[in-house]
């Protein structure tokens, strides 16, 4: 979370010349209420939502980022019942953390170069794992495909060069793995390997519907981030 005092922000857009939009143009007592909200939500959840002082100079701001994704665990695993959106969650996860201009809340700006290519399907800093009966397909479709239902070794050791050289955006270098239970035991050895051996600026995501498919010791090379099943107010096409 990027914060901004009222008044240096309103000097900053004087300085650059620039009109007010609608949601600017806003009383200031508006936004102080809206900052203040994201502020105790960030104080409430810290280890969540990092509050970076916005006066600083670009590269204070860029050596406190640094901190921050160096702060992260090598390894994550989404789990939660089948049709959830995990695999979708984890997409927009990596996408913000490649993006080159995150939005506040951490999402991807759908704008810059890293972005688009996201977009593509291309970033030279991102593999997806996963299926080739998946491709294209969303979560829900998973149970229902009858070929080519799990990742190969092959998959696997064709990351070992991905691993091994720099990142081309010098950031963080993300691994998808959808759905983590589709590798047999000889894949999940072959991806451990890894895991137990991080490469520095490395992240491996796993989406996983059926966690104790996974061998124990994918697991406990995970920090797990279970994802629950949505309160009715908060699903549905207009929630927020």
């Amino acid at each position: 979370l990027f914060d901004l005092p009222l008044d240096v922000a309103r000097e900053r857009i004087v300085l650059a010349n620039r009109v007010l939009d609608r949601f600017e143009q806003e009383r200031v007592d508006f936004h102080e209420r809206v900052r203040q909200a994201y502020l105790e939500r960030a104080h409430a959840a810290p280890s969540r939502i990092h509050v970076v002082d916005a006066q600083k100079g670009m590269a204070e701001i860029q050596a406190v980022l640094d901190q921050i994704v160096a702060s992260l665990p090598h390894a994550l695993l989404l789990t939660g019942q089948r049709g959830l959106g995990k695999f979708a969650l984890a997409q927009e996860f990596a996408a913000g953390l490649l993006c080159e201009r995150p939005l506040a809340n951490g999402a991807a700006c759908g704008k810059c170069l890293a972005c688009n290519w996201m977009g593509q399907g291309n970033h030279p800093d991102f593999r997806l794992l996963q299926p080739l009966a998946l491709a294209g397909e969303t979560e829900a479709d998973e149970g229902r495909k009858k070929g080519g239902q799990q990742i190969t070794i092959d998959q696997v050791r064709g990351l070992d060069e991905f691993l091994n050289v720099g990142t081309h955006r010098a950031g963080l270098r993300i691994i998808l793995v959808n759905p983590a239970e589709a590798m047999n035991r000889n894949t999940a050895n072959a991806l451990l390997k890894s895991l137990e051996e991080p490469c520095s600026g490395t992240l491996f995501l796993l989406v996983s519907s059926e966690p104790l498919r996974l061998l124990p010791t994918i697991r406990s090379r995970c920090q797990v981030v279970a994802v629950n099943v949505p309160e009715r107010a908060n699903s549905g096409p207009n929630a927020p």
